[in-house]
């Protein structure tokens, strides 16, 4: 992710459940972006745009989330899209959409409205 020419910024997941933003000037600060427990531990992130990042979790949910402004992050939308763990997260930038995947079905959501866009769920039936 990078936020400007000027300021690279990345993450790693502390804990299962700490997203944690560097900054390569200033390595030994880090921002921190903890979850409650209701989410689960992280299992997927992607980050999109400039300064965008979906977060996937053991519990179902995902988060998206705008971190523009470094030291403050905004939570732009937060679901319980399924009733198990997000196994992947794919972004399409040109189309706009996001795909979230769990098992045999796959969700689709906008990304300028953040809203879930139900006739193109996708479910795989297996023989």
């Amino acid at each position: 992710m990078q936020q400007d020419k000027e300021e690279k910024v990345f993450s790693l997941v502390y804990q299962g459940n700490v997203f944690l933003l560097f900054r390569y000037d200033s390595i030994n600060n880090p921002n921190t972006i903890d979850f409650a427990e209701k989410f689960g531990t992280i299992t997927k992130y992607q980050w999109f745009g400039d300064g965008y990042v979906v977060i996937g979790f053991s519990n179902g949910y995902i988060q998206i989330i705008l971190t523009g402004n470094y030291n403050e992050a905004e939570t732009l939308l937060s679901t319980k899209v399924f009733n198990s763990h997000i196994q992947d997260i794919s972004i399409n930038e040109t189309k706009m959409k996001l795909a979230i995947a769990c098992f045999d079905t796959i969700k689709l959501f906008s990304l300028s409205s953040y809203q879930e866009l139900k006739q193109d769920k996708i479910s795989i039936k297996s023989n």
